[in-house]
C-alpha cells in the first residue's frame, strides 16, 4: 500500500476516458484560450473569440500552452495538464495523510478520494478549481515537511504554492493555505510555524514573482489587475460581480453537492468526524497534527458558506482531507471488524437509491436553476 500503487489505480481509470471524450461545458473555452494565445506568440494576452478574456489569471493556459507546444493540438493534449494535476493531488494527499494519519489509513484516504464521485467526475473536466486544490495540497505538505526540519527547501516550495495558487484563481490560493497554516499553529500553540509564514525570504520570492507577472500582464492588458482585484475577487465575493452570469447555489444547494460529490462515503462521514476529534487529543491515536485536516475542510467550507458566490464544485479543495478522515475511519473498521458502520452504510445506500425516485426532480431542479 503505497502512493506508486494509487498512481497507478489513477492512470488506470482517467487516461481511457481522456483519449476519447470530447470537451464539455467550459471545457471548450479553456482550451480554446491557449490555442489563440499559441497561435498569437502571445503568453501573455489570453483572449476567446479574439476579444481580450480577463477573468482568469495565467496559469491554467500556460500549462494548456505548453502541452500544445509540445504535443500538437487537440483535445486529448488539452487534457494532459488536468491529468498531470490529478496525478499529483492524488500523490500529495496521499504523503500529507502518511505523516497524519498512517501509511495504511493514508492510502485508503487515497482510494476512498479516486472512488468519491465528485473527485472522479470534475476531474474528467479542465477546471481552474484542480489547480487551486492541487497548489493548497503543496503547501501544506510543504508546512508539515518545515514543521519536522525548518529549511529553505520547505520555504520556497511552501511561497512556490502559493504563488501557483494566486495564479491558478486569485486571492483564495493565497487565503486558504495562509489561514489554515495560521489556525494550524495557534490550534497547536506551535509559534514557531510563524516563521514559515512570515518568513521574509519566502514573502520576499512570492512578491518578485507576483510583482513581475503583475507588470507584465497589465502592460499586455491594460486594466486587467483592476479587472481582477476588483470584479473577479472582491465582487464576485459579495455577489455583485459584472456581469452576473454566475447562478450562485444556496448554502443548502452547495452542501447537497458536497453530500453528492463525497458519495458513495458520505454516511460514512458523521461517524468519521465524530470519532477522529477525540483520536486528534494530543497522545492519542492520531495526535494534534491530525487537527490540520479538520481545520483544512473547515476552513473550505466556512468560507463558501459566507461568500455570496457559491457552485456546486467550490468544494472541491475541503475533498483531500475529507477522504483522510474518511481513510481513517475505514482503517479503524477494518482493524475492528465487530463495528457495525459499515453494514448499516450499505443499508443506508441502498434506502437512497430507493428514494432517488422522489430526490430526482428535486436535484434536477437545482441543475436547471
Amino acid at each position: 500500500m503505497n502512493g506508486a500503487t494509487l498512481v497507478l489505480v489513477c492512470l488506470g481509470l482517467y487516461l481511457p476516458l481522456f483519449w476519447q471524450m470530447p470537451l464539455w461545458r467550459s471545457e471548450a473555452m479553456y482550451a480554446l484560450i491557449p490555442q489563440e494565445m499559441l497561435a498569437a506568440g502571445s503568453w501573455w494576452a489570453p483572449t476567446l473569440n479574439g476579444a481580450p478574456y480577463l477573468d482568469k489569471p495565467h496559469l491554467l493556459y500556460w500549462l494548456q500552452l505548453l502541452s500544445y507546444k509540445l504535443l500538437g493540438v487537440s483535445v486529448w493534449s488539452a487534457r494532459v495538464p488536468t491529468l498531470a494535476v490529478t496525478v499529483g493531488e492524488v500523490w500529495l494527499t496521499y504523503l500529507i495523510g502518511r505523516r497524519l494519519v498512517g501509511q495504511k489509513a493514508a492510502w485508503l484516504g487515497g482510494v476512498i478520494l479516486l472512488t468519491g464521485i465528485g473527485f472522479f467526475v470534475l476531474h474528467l473536466l479542465i477546471l481552474t478549481d484542480h489547480l487551486v486544490t492541487l497548489s493548497l495540497l503543496a503547501a501544506l505538505y510543504a508546512l508539515l515537511r518545515w514543521e519536522d526540519k525548518p529549511g529553505f527547501r520547505w520555504t520556497a516550495l511552501f511561497f512556490l504554492a502559493l504563488v501557483a495558487g494566486f495564479l491558478s484563481k486569485g486571492f483564495i490560493g493565497l487565503v486558504f493555505p495562509g489561514l489554515i497554516g495560521l489556525l494550524y499553529a495557534w490550534r497547536l500553540r506551535e509559534r514557531r510555524l510563524l516563521r514559515l509564514l512570515l518568513s521574509p525570504g519566502g514573502i520576499m520570492l512570492a512578491a518578485v514573482l507576483l510583482g513581475a507577472w503583475a507588470v507584465a500582464t497589465e502592460t499586455a492588458n491594460p486594466g486587467f489587475l483592476q479587472f481582477q482585484v476588483v470584479n473577479e475577487q472582491i465582487m464576485r465575493f459579495l455577489g455583485r460581480r459584472e456581469p452576473a452570469d454566475v447562478n450562485s447555489f444556496t448554502i443548502a444547494g452547495f452542501y447537497v453537492f458536497l453530500f453528492i460529490w463525497l458519495m458513495p462515503w458520505t454516511f460514512i462521514l458523521p461517524s468519521a468526524l465524530y470519532r477522529f476529534w477525540p483520536a486528534t487529543r494530543p497522545g492519542r491515536e492520531v495526535g494534534a497534527a491530525g487537527r490540520l485536516l479538520l481545520i483544512w475542510a473547515a476552513v473550505i467550507l466556512g468560507f463558501f458558506t459566507l461568500s455570496s458566490s457559491r457552485i456546486e464544485y467550490y468544494s472541491l479543495p475541503a475533498l483531500p482531507a475529507l477522504a483522510l478522515v474518511l481513510g481513517w475511519r475505514l482503517q479503524r473498521y477494518l482493524n475492528t471488524p465487530g463495528d457495525r458502520i459499515i453494514p448499516w452504510t450499505l443499508l443506508a445506500l441502498g434506502l437512497l437509491g430507493l428514494s432517488l425516485l422522489v430526490l430526482l426532480p428535486y436535484l434536477e431542479r437545482i441543475c436547471v436553476d
